[in-house]
């Protein structure tokens, strides 16, 4: 009887949480991104776009005038990329995935499915290296030939449909990674493949295209002393095959079904230019009449004919090639490689000669690590200019058309030496986020804004007019487009210095590649980057040191650990310089900021203890190292405490670092899993947290004292996750979780959610906990709270707080007793990460940032969660607390997401920092793309917004002011003709 009553009060009591947007200021304060990942491979089509795939599991298409994704595909984890290849009829791209069993098509302009196809089912220890992808042009249109799992299909490219199928008596061996090549160049009406059996020979096949019939078989094997590597290559009747220790090339002609001998021929003996070149791989060319080997010192291209090689070239500081391209001028591919200052240099080689026509400089981009070192290019593609070739018909550098992938995940196109545009996708495995101020604005005042004409004070006046029109709803469509234009010229959130509210950051990123980032948060445009060789790329970065002048820049560290040393750098976080570096003789497996930060005389130091990982000689060792912060360290009132997990015993164990020796000692140990149990999920509070105040004030001015130990951490134990629920037992089926202090090793809190299991994601802040799993009982998802509160303090009041009678220290070798409320709610979204938002004092409400499985952020607001919930009529005291009443499904408001309709693919974190407005709180979402904005728990209630009417405010002051004069006036002169009368 009471249901709409408590839905009309719960919607009141959430109305101050809605923190929608209308159309127009979508886009303002927010912005995502959207990457690739690092390219693998790349292939230009016929639409003027580049198809690319990456690591990141991504089938995508480029536009090749501006670099902008045209549509991409995500792949799930479970069905992995393995190649694709670009039809032209019909304009499709064709993928292979899931070890070889998932053929789809994609339609060339927009990425829409065209067909998909279920190849045969692989078996575990199936040959899946096996899977590959050819081209056959066969009939109407044209085809794919795929081999997978030593079965050989062709299928038609316009419709998906079987061709023929053969199963070839071909024993290639599952560790030699048997090659498709594609069609043979001297049989139209044949497919060739070739692979390394496991006797070591190099077999050829080559069947019909119409039937599928075996038209020749063919072995060739080296010398005896000659053990071949698994990369097999055919061209124009020449099969190829490179040693196992890269240091000869090995080939033969062929004879229709004989077999024959591979005659092996060191390098220096194709091209002297390789003398002293060591190693050899090949390169992925697709070309009838050209193959290309990289060698230590460059890239070795050969034009084979008639079952021979013809010619040979060699390219000297190449890494990678292209594709082919023919023009009128012949056929011709680009080789490509870094030089010693970072330039890149970009050969033309001529494939009908094997000469190089000509060289460029392309030195508007610096490809060097912080070391000096050249970053290699990884792949390298050619398309058409505007003369019909990448070199306009002429040897003119200015016609070059060039595109390149560099190992830092740098991807640029290039026309001569200019650079079109570039793409940095390497942002697309972001594993760390740092927010740092901007510099302070220059002495003069003068705005500094790079890319915005200069505005006047006629530009203010026209656009708060054109924003009144707006709200009057008399503004005409033109009128609209020019309003958009102001705003974004007037706006100054790409004013590259720091702002009186914090709004404007430096977004400071660590790539999964060890590359680091600084993005301007107004838009996300890249202000610097720094490389890192790949042997230092650091895994972890801290703020290191923040001077008192504010046009001191802070400084930054990163920390790089291997398994058998360190090395850490300081990093200027404004320009991206590297200040310092040294190496530690030791591996860093944990890294403990002590609680305060060292203050000197110039600046703010914060100061860290580098724990090693080498088992029983555990060392620490204080980071800066010197005389000033051994005192400081003393200054601590107690020693420093830390723990750690030992992910394959399922183990916490708890130490002690001594602060006078430094020395660890093991203080406790625990085993939290057991057969058939592992631990899913840990969770700590942040030492960066602020904690407003130590007491919840409830509706009858009592007082509740939260349990804030900085030392406790949350546990969840339960079935592991690769199981499936059905072979379970349903009686394991549930989720333990733990609050222990980590000073002793002694439970805080024990709870057992039976019928439950994982994934868990947890999210530990003050006093409570907030963690998501899976409920298989009732088959839906759950988020459940624990809030801690001291029980030791009895009913305490306002005045005692006031007065000082209470105390807020605690001893975890004098536990005091904890009281814990808890609640459940259903969740109607998986998830995937968890944060929460941070402000500068703490004052204002949390809000939970739940990633979902969808890859979006829902703002859940903490008062959703509250375990004080009343489940019947709200008291007059739960009023007063503004608590609202419970129910059990948590509503995912449509209003409350802050990533919007925009999808942050594969979402793998979430960032906050505090604004200098107490309102506003900053937040970084990252996976394969970045997606930034501020949200407010609390609305602005310390600021007006960015668009705030100031002319309507005006006009309404100026009618009130004209009102208050017009009736003083009459009430002046009714008075007066009273008098008279």
């Amino acid at each position: 009887m009471h249901a709409g009553w408590y839905a009309s009060l719960l919607v009141l009591l959430t109305a101050t949480v809605a923190v929608g947007l209308y159309e127009e200021q979508a886009g303002e304060n927010d912005w995502h991104s959207e990457f690739v990942g690092q390219a693998i491979n790349t292939q230009v089509s016929d639409k003027d776009r580049l198809i690319v795939s990456t690591s990141s599991n991504v089938l995508a298409s480029l536009s090749l005038d501006t670099g902008k994704i045209a549509w991409r595909q995500i792949f799930d984890e479970s069905d992995q990329l393995q190649s694709f290849t670009v039809l032209s009829k019909p304009a499709a791209v064709i993928s292979l995935s899931s070890s070889g069993s998932l053929l789809r098509a994609w339609r060339a302009d927009d990425g829409a499915l065209l067909w998909e196809k279920y190849l045969k089912a692989i078996s575990q220890n199936a040959v899946t290296a096996l899977s590959s992808l050819a081209e056959a042009a066969f009939g109407s249109g044209e085809g794919i030939a795929v081999l997978t799992d030593g079965s050989i299909e062709v299928y038609s490219g316009l419709k998906g449909s079987l061709s023929w199928q053969a199963h070839p008596k071909s024993a290639w061996s599952a560790a030699s990674n048997p090659l498709v090549t594609g069609s043979n160049g001297g049989n139209d009406h044949a497919v060739a493949f070739a692979g390394l059996t496991s006797s070591g020979a190099v077999e050829v096949l080559k069947l019909s295209v119409g039937t599928g019939e075996v038209v020749s078989q063919a072995s060739y094997s080296a010398p005896r002393s000659i053990k071949l590597d698994s990369s097999v290559v055919l061209r124009a009747g020449l099969v190829a095959a490179i040693s196992s220790d890269g240091q000869q090339l090995c080939s033969a002609k062929l004879e229709g079904s004989s077999s024959g001998s591979l005659k092996c021929h060191a390098w220096a003996d194709i091209s002297p230019a390789t003398a002293g070149a060591e190693g050899g791989s090949l390169l992925p060319l697709k070309s009838s009449s050209s193959i290309a080997y990289r060698l230590s010192t460059g890239v070795l291209i050969a034009n084979v004919a008639d079952g021979s090689i013809q010619h040979a070239t060699f390219v000297r500081g190449a890494t990678s090639v292209s594709n082919e391209l023919s023009s009128a001028a012949g056929k011709s591919l680009a080789a490509a490689g870094t030089s010693a200052s970072g330039s890149v240099q970009i050969h033309s080689v001529s494939l009908d000669s094997a000469q190089i026509n000509q060289q460029i400089t392309v030195k508007a981009t610096s490809l060097l690590t912080k070391d000096s070192t050249p970053v290699q290019i990884s792949n390298l593609f050619l398309a058409a200019g505007s003369a019909g070739s990448p070199f306009g018909g002429t040897r003119s550098p200015s016609k070059h058309v060039v595109g390149l992938t560099a190992a830092d995940g740098t991807m640029l196109l290039t026309r001569g030496e200019e650079v079109v545009w570039k793409r940095e996708e390497a942002l697309a495995g972001v594993s760390a986020a740092l927010f740092v101020d901007l510099p302070a604005d220059a002495q003069s005042g003068e705005r500094v804004d790079a890319g915005h004409q200069k505005t006047g004070v006629m530009d203010h006046i026209q656009s708060q007019l054109l924003s009144l029109k707006g709200q009057l709803n008399v503004i005409k469509p033109e009128e609209k487009l020019q309003l958009a234009r102001l705003k974004a010229s007037l706006s100054d959130r790409l004013t590259p210095t720091r702002d009186t509210n914090g709004f404007r950051k430096l977004l400071v990123l660590l790539s999964c590649s060890g590359k680091m980032f600084g993005l301007h948060s107004g838009d996300g445009h890249v202000m610097w980057s720094l490389t890192y060789p790949q042997s230092q790329a650091p895994q972890h970065i801290f703020p290191w040191r923040s001077s008192h002048d504010i046009q001191h820049a802070p400084e930054l560290i990163a920390l790089h650990s291997s398994d058998s040393a360190s090395s850490y750098s300081i990093v200027d976080a404004h320009t991206g310089q590297e200040l310092s570096s040294a190496a530690l003789s030791f591996p860093v497996s944990q890294v403990l900021e002590l609680p305060q930060l060292l203050h000197d005389d110039v600046a703010e130091q914060h100061v860290y203890l580098l724990i090693s990982s080498q088992g029983a000689s555990q060392q620490a060792k204080l980071l800066p190292d010197t005389t000033q912060s051994k005192q400081f360290l003393l200054s601590l009132s107690t020693d420093v405490f830390f723990w750690q997990e030992d992910k394959a015993a399922g183990a916490l164990t708890g130490f002690r670092v001594d602060k006078q020796s430094l020395k660890i000692t093991q203080l406790w140990s625990s085993m939290y899993s057991a057969p058939g149990v592992e631990v899913l999920e840990l969770a700590a509070r942040s030492s960066a947290e602020h904690v407003y105040s130590q007491a919840k004030i409830l509706g009858n001015k009592s007082l509740k004292i939260k349990y804030l130990n900085p030392s406790t951490v949350f546990i969840a134990t339960g079935p592991p996750e690769g199981l499936l629920t059905e072979d379970l037992e349903p009686s394991s089926i549930a989720i333990t979780v733990q609050i222990v202090d980590t000073v002793t090793g002694a439970p805080v809190h024990r709870q057992v959610h039976k019928g439950c299991r994982g994934p868990v994601h947890a999210q530990f802040v003050e006093n409570w906990v907030a963690y998501h799993y899976f409920d298989v009982t009732n088959h839906r998802w759950e988020m459940s709270v624990l809030e801690l509160y001291n029980k030791a303090q009895g009913n305490v009041t306002i005045s005692d707080m006031v007065f000082g009678k209470t105390s807020s220290s605690m001893s975890s070798y004098e536990p005091v007793p904890v009281e814990v409320l808890r609640q459940s709610y259903f969740f109607d979204s998986g998830v995937k990460t968890m944060g929460v938002s941070t402000t500068m004092h703490g004052i204002s409400n949390k809000f939970l940032l739940v990633g979902t499985l969808s890859d979006q952020v829902f703002m859940l607001d903490k008062r959703m969660l509250d375990p004080r919930r009343p489940k019947g009529p709200p008291s007059a005291e739960d009023q007063l607390e503004q608590l609202i009443p419970y129910q059990q499904n948590l509503v995912m408001s449509p209003l409350l997401y802050a990533t919007h309709s925009k999808q942050v693919a594969q979402l793998s974190g979430i960032a906050t920092s505090p604004a200098n407005l107490e309102s506003t709180s900053l937040m970084l979402a990252y996976g394969l793309d970045l997606f930034f904005a501020r949200i407010q728990p609390n609305q602005a209630f310390d600021s007006l917004q960015d668009d705030f009417p100031y002319a309507f405010l005006v006009l309404i002051t100026l009618m009130l002011t004209g009102a208050v004069l017009v009736f003083k006036r009459l009430d002046d002169k009714s008075n007066t003709q009273r008098k008279w009368l």
